[in-house]
């Protein structure tokens, strides 16, 4: 990554519908369009929580998780429902740094609930 800036994160956005060619890159072919559509709904409920990895303006990886409860004891958990990095940006951190920001957030919202697990 010597000729490139280090990645940061943030929570991704509507505009980030670019993402399909992430999930394109999964083996799942999406639009902008599609990609779109689903981030509403995505963003339309609080359970969910993405965050998108930007290196130079560009989107090089996302993690996307989802609260919800244990049926077996009390408590809550996170499950991660995506996590890619662009296959050009890959072997340089991404998906780690990416994990890490999911486990700060998941601390943030979570604590504020009442409990993390």
């Amino acid at each position: 990554m010597s000729d490139q800036s280090q990645p940061h994160l943030r929570p991704a956005t509507r505009e980030d519908a670019a993402l399909s060619a992430l999930m394109t890159q999964l083996g799942y072919p999406t639009t902008p369009a599609e990609m779109a559509a689903r981030l509403d709904a995505i963003f339309s409920d609080d359970n969910y929580h993405t965050l998108v990895a930007e290196r130079d303006g560009r989107v090089v990886g996302v993690v996307g998780a989802h609260l919800c409860m244990y049926y077996e004891y009390t408590g809550l958990c996170g499950q991660i429902m995506v996590l890619v990095v662009d296959e050009q940006a890959r072997s340089q951190g991404i998906g780690s740094l990416l994990l890490r920001g999911r486990r700060r957030l998941a601390a943030r919202v979570w604590g504020q609930l009442g409990g993390i697990e």
